[in-house]
């Protein structure tokens, strides 16, 4: 495709007609591509390489009146035809992949998680080791919120799967990791009863639904997830030591990665045990 171009704009400078109809495709090649992608950093990249492109054709135009050799304008031509094949490749590879973002999970305040929660509607999943960031004391009371919006004015499904804090998982990995899973595990069960018992007062119960994973099962948390009704993001533990720079990866749940994620949760979900206010574990320490 990009020698045909190349041969139909070389063509095209033989006369000034030729010239005159590659600004009016420029042009429209400009405006459709502003029009039609919806990534705005990706819209910058084709937008500036179609420019430069525009700008070697004018450059091509007068070099060629003015007894420049032709391969030379070809070249030029040529190299920007190619720099906008890349720039296509590398959007079709994105999406058929479907990550649509990778950030510094250290870089998002808290504004960025509970607007995630914000635009759920009838769904929320979630998976973690401890899920301990979502229980400080200004966030409590917002994540109370979400969910009880969700399941009572929204009557939606609320999923949530943690590790067990008395298993032999949670006590190596507190040792690997100085961290102290027990402790954070037991104070998001503590949130999560009272979140249960509010939804109880108004008859939600039966949607709202909290497991953890059975103890020495051998089932192993190696992310933390978050799925809403569009959206869904995972972000990966490291296996020895704590990442300084943990990524959050946002991928398109109909991708074929988003539905290797999904699945697995699922299966987890599926394999996890069902609690109650009576069967949550107690830490032994």
């Amino acid at each position: 495709m990009v020698t045909q171009m190349k041969n139909f704009i070389v063509r095209a400078l033989s006369n000034v007609w030729g010239i005159t109809s590659l600004f009016i495709i420029l042009i429209l090649l400009v405006a459709a591509t502003y029009v039609a992608v919806n990534d705005e950093n990706a819209r910058n990249l084709l937008i500036g390489a179609l420019g430069s492109l525009l700008a070697s054709v004018v450059f091509a135009a007068v070099i060629q009146y003015g007894d420049t050799p032709e391969n030379r304008m070809t070249k030029m031509i040529g190299d920007n035809l190619s720099r906008i094949e890349a720039i296509r490749q590398n959007l079709q590879d994105r999406e058929q992949s479907g990550v649509l973002s990778v950030t510094d999970k250290y870089k998002h305040q808290h504004q960025f998680w509970f607007g995630i929660l914000q635009r759920s509607n009838k769904r929320l999943d979630m998976m973690g080791n401890s899920l301990s960031g979502w229980i400080g004391q200004r966030y409590r009371q917002q994540l109370k919120g979400h969910i009880l919006r969700i399941l009572v004015d929204n009557e939606g499904e609320v999923r949530i799967v943690f590790m067990n804090p008395v298993s032999e998982t949670a006590e190596k990995k507190s040792e690997l990791f100085g961290k102290n899973y027990q402790s954070h595990i037991t104070e998001f069960m503590k949130l999560l009863l009272e979140i249960r018992e509010e939804v109880g007062q108004k008859g939600a119960t039966e949607r709202l639904f909290i497991r953890y994973t059975k103890p020495n099962s051998g089932m192993n948390i190696s992310h933390m997830m978050i799925r809403t009704d569009e959206e869904l993001y995972i972000s990966p533990y490291f296996t020895a030591k704590k990442s300084h720079h943990p990524l959050v990866i946002q991928l398109n749940p109909d991708s074929a990665f988003g539905e290797g994620y999904i699945e697995d949760f699922e299966k987890a979900f599926s394999l996890a045990e069902k609690t109650g206010h009576e069967s949550f574990p107690q830490p032994t320490t």
